[in-house]
């Protein structure tokens, strides 16, 4: 549990600290399967009971989380903030989270670092787990008491297999949020408590193993980051490592330390720490940046523990053993689908309260607010050829018709601009600098323009392959490459330019975009409430200024032109984040505004003369 909240609060020792879930996991379900076996070998068990324990442990700590971010939405979100909690909070009602912040989120994506309640899908696969598990243990308990063991062990090897199945077809998302690729964890956790793993007596080889396991947890924290492929095969080590030590760790120096006082308070307040941890983290960012510091990371967790004692002393307990404890179950369980009802409904009357937010903004807080939903604007899509020559997840079609995204002109330059959706926001910018050119544009959300590129959306593949093809025979004046670089892209990109270079092509890089911790306009909003003692700066992800000095090395090394975008807006640490008209760079994380395009375009037009020969002058 500590492993995802520091890493949630950016620790960066802890690149793999999101593991703490699939611990989480395995412990739950060692846990309920451990009650049940014993409420069903007692022949004590009821479905209704169960459902009622759960709905006192769960329900009264989310219910009061969710109705403290709706009277603080008003006052620390943006409108478009709000109205994304808004959607959110029906499907946390229902425990459905996994599957609205599966379909509109990456976990690891920038744009989700703002989402309040993002960290409840592990709590929406957690519930869906014991929706069908009990009856399920109590058939296998009941016909093939024998077999229980190795029929989770079956189930474990089906759901593995699955999620390894789901990430290497291009299905991460799927493979992360939901339940069926997910069960495989909780299945670990289940066939500990029913004696799947071999009985071992000796306290030195217990106290080994369970040391192994810590080792193998601690591994995955330390190796482990957002560009790991995860969960599949990567989520193992930690998922054994708990397994070992839940198994053997009773009776040994180890499993004494975990039994100590500290470990049992914090467990005690580990639902509630869990439930806070995450807007807290997204709050302090909002004013802090990314960097929060030591002063911000101690701040955050004072807050934290404040609010989760307070919440398990005043919520959680009273919940537990006082009123709603002594009422009957069917009383129960009926008060607690109402309220699930009425908190489901707080949801679309927050998001039609989003526009009556701005009331509170500044006028010119105002302004930049209005650029958050820049990218459904009528002129905005037509510009960057939106769902025609730039394809997202919600296009109507999942190809690029060639004759209308890659038609030649025969009097003008031809220049490929192939990419992802940052090239595409980018392009406006390009055609305005040189409007001799014919941009041919070939862009997809989500989709880097490698040739051996194995992420991305489903019609990545396909555009991919056909750019590189129609590559290998068409000679363009140019071909620029731009996206949402990461360091582990290096070696594809230096492969991709050399393979296009051998078929003849002049290749252009562009470099990574500045990111943000969160949406540029916001930011700018924030700063015009509290001052200029608000650095915008501190909101840069350093990831990309990392990143710029050696992919610019690699690229220049290649035998490609690199432009960088960095250089075009930042003078040492201090970077431009407005148009000299005033509009904001970027009308979220990184994408930029048509003004951006423009103001980014004519700054690199500057900084390299001779791109225009280059980009201009006809090819043979």
């Amino acid at each position: 549990m500590l492993a995802v909240v520091l890493y949630h609060f950016g620790v960066t020792a802890l690149s793999g600290g999101f593991v703490g879930v699939d611990v989480f996991f395995v412990v739950s379900g060692y846990l309920i399967t451990s009650i049940l076996q014993r409420q069903f070998a007692q022949g004590r068990f009821s479905i209704s009971d169960f459902y009622r324990r759960r709905a006192l442990r769960i329900l009264p700590a989310l219910f009061f989380l969710i109705a403290i971010l709706v009277l603080l939405a008003p006052i620390l979100l943006s409108p478009l903030d709000i109205m994304a909690l808004g959607r959110s909070i029906p499907f946390v009602a229902a425990f459905l989270s996994n599957f609205y912040f599966g379909r509109e989120f990456f976990y690891f994506d920038p744009a989700s670092d703002t989402q309040m309640l993002l960290h409840t899908w592990s709590l929406a696969v957690e519930e869906q787990f014991y929706i069908v598990y009990p009856l399920l243990l109590g058939l296998v308990l009941r016909f093939a008491p024998r077999r229980a063991a190795f029929l989770v062990w079956l189930s474990i090897v089906l759901s593995l297999a699955l999620s390894i199945y789901l990430l290497e077809t291009d299905q991460s998302k799927i493979a992360f949020y939901l339940f069926p690729p997910r069960a495989w964890e909780l299945g670990i956790g289940a066939v500990v408590a029913l004696g799947g793993f071999p009985a071992v007596t000796h306290r030195g080889v217990r106290e080994a193993l369970s040391l192994f396991g810590l080792a193998l947890i601690f591994y995955s924290v330390a190796a482990l980051d957002a560009a790991s492929s995860f969960p599949g095969l990567n989520a193992l080590p930690p998922c054994l490592g708990t397994a070992l030590v839940i198994a053997y760790g009773a009776g040994t120096r180890f499993g004494a330390v975990l039994g100590s006082a500290l470990p049992r308070s914090l467990g005690k307040i580990s639902y509630s720490l869990y439930l806070w941890h995450w807007p807290v983290a997204v709050i302090a960012r909002q004013f802090l940046g990314e960097d929060l510091g030591l002063g911000g990371l101690a701040g955050c967790a004072i807050v934290c523990l404040a609010l989760s004692i307070a919440s398990y002393r005043w919520v959680e307990t009273p919940f537990r053993t006082g009123f709603w404890s002594r009422l009957s179950t069917h009383r129960l369980l009926a008060g607690a689908l109402a309220c699930l009802v009425a908190v489901a409904a707080t949801g679309p009357a927050l998001s039609r309260l989003s526009d009556a937010s701005l009331l509170l903004q500044k006028p010119e807080a105002r302004q930049d607010l209005a650029y958050l939903d820049y990218d459904q604007r009528p002129e905005s899509r037509a510009e960057v050829s939106r769902d025609v020559c730039f394809l997202t997840d919600v296009s109507p079609r999942d190809r690029l018709n060639p004759a209308v995204c890659l038609s030649d002109k025969p009097d003008r330059p031809n220049v490929l601009a192939f990419g992802d959706s940052y090239l595409a926001y980018l392009l406006p910018g390009l055609r305005a600098a040189f409007p001799t050119v014919n941009f041919v544009q070939a862009t997809a959300a989500g989709c880097t323009p490698l040739e051996t590129y194995a992420l991305g959306r489903p019609y990545c593949r396909p555009m991919i392959d056909m750019i590189y093809e129609r590559l290998a025979t068409h000679r363009y004046q140019a071909v620029i490459l731009g996206g949402r670089w990461v360091e582990q892209d290096i070696p594809q990109l230096i492969e991709s330019i050399a393979r296009l270079r051998q078929d003849g092509q002049t290749v252009i890089v562009i470099g990574p975009s500045l990111e943000y911790s969160d949406a540029l306009p916001a930011v700018l909003a924030r700063r015009s409430w509290i001052g200029d003692g608000f650095s915008v700066d501190r909101f840069q992800r350093a990831q990309s200024r990392v990143l710029e000095s050696a992919m610019r090395d690699a690229v220049v090394d290649a035998g490609a032109v690199y432009l960088s975008q960095q250089r075009a807006l930042c003078v040492a640490d201090r970077c431009e984040t407005r148009t000299p008209s005033g509009a904001p760079i970027a009308f979220d994380h990184a994408h930029l505004t048509s003004e951006g395009a423009r103001h980014v375009a004519a700054r690199i037009s500057e900084q390299h003369p001779d791109l225009h020969a280059l980009l201009e002058n006809p090819g043979p």
